[in-house]
């Protein structure tokens, strides 16, 4: 039992010293990246909290209470603001946005999810062998495609939709084929796919990158931003984009998890996001089903406010 408790003390105070960490995320790796797992941190502190009262470790659970709050605080100030009311009755845009992965077999089922869901717009990154050509032969019904140069990039985004549209790379992108934007009627479609955070130059193109896809929507009247940001709802990536006035919708809730949908259920996180300028209602936002890919779908339909 003596064992038990030294073992749930050390595990508390190594939560504790992360959660600490986290909060220097703005200053350089690895900090950031353990920004991310900040939901981790507040589960590890709950259930070691408890643990600790159990075995009447007072001081131990006193700590990890303020484990727990400080990472939920950090978590709900964040997505709270993510909120869009609904348009009921309304006249909408569906838009279907995903991650394939580079496989056939996820464009196939994505096309496969676009005609029973009725998308509009598809928006994809990671396009498997063909690039652009097999989209379009996925999407014969779709008028207008608008990629990267080159598509072989797995962090290369495709925005294609059934009306006739225009766009092409972010003015502001210092790495254009992964920020592509289209005008689809009176909306912007901004797609971006950030590269994993892994170091400090990784994490500086992944915000460089989405600040390109931000700058792009948020002067349009009616700005839609859709991505696999690799970051978090309660990252400071994305809180610097809320300040720019872009508003995060909540697509199944607000830590539905987008990311690792095989393999590990356990270690997931919400990465792919759909942000709009106020003038934009998004409504019906969900995550979708498995296709193959590490990554859910987002579907959701926007209309005009």
């Amino acid at each position: 039992m003596r064992l038990l408790r030294i073992l749930f003390l050390a595990g508390i105070v190594g939560v504790a010293a992360l959660t600490a960490s986290a909060f220097l995320a703005r200053w350089t790796q690895p900090f950031e990246i353990l920004s991310h797992f900040r939901l981790y941190f507040a589960v590890a502190g709950a259930v070691l909290g408890l643990a600790l009262l159990s075995a009447q470790q007072w001081r131990g659970a006193t700590l990890a209470a303020a484990v727990f709050a400080a990472n939920a605080l950090a978590i709900g100030t964040s997505v709270t603001f993510a909120e869009q009311t609904s348009n009921e009755g309304g006249q909408t845009t569906r838009v279907i946005w995903s991650n394939l992965l580079r496989r056939h077999q996820s464009l196939d089922a994505i096309a496969a999810l676009a005609r029973s869901e009725g998308a509009d717009i598809v928006t994809l990154t990671e396009l498997p062998p063909g690039g652009i050509d097999a989209v379009r032969g996925a999407f014969p019904d779709f008028q207008c495609f608008i990629a990267d140069n080159d598509t072989s990039s797995p962090t290369a985004t495709l925005i294609a939709s059934r009306a006739p549209c225009s766009g092409g790379a972010a003015p502001s992108s210092v790495r254009p084929y992964a920020a592509q934007y289209a005008d689809i009627g009176i909306f912007r479609i901004a797609a971006v796919h950030g590269r994993p955070p892994w170091n400090n130059e990784r994490t500086a193109d992944r915000d460089n990158v989405n600040m390109a896809g931000a700058d792009a929507v948020a002067t349009h009247p009616h700005g839609v931003l859709v991505g696999d940001f690799n970051a978090t709802p309660w990252s400071p990536m994305m809180v610097d984009l809320h300040r720019l006035g872009l508003h995060r919708a909540s697509c199944g809730g607000p830590i539905t998890r987008t990311w690792r949908s095989t393999g590990f259920p356990y270690y997931a996180l919400p990465i792919d996001h759909v942000l709009s300028t106020s003038s934009v209602i998004v409504s019906a936002c969900r995550v979708g089903p498995a296709i193959g890919s590490d990554h859910f779908p987002l579907i959701f339909e926007i209309s005009q406010r």
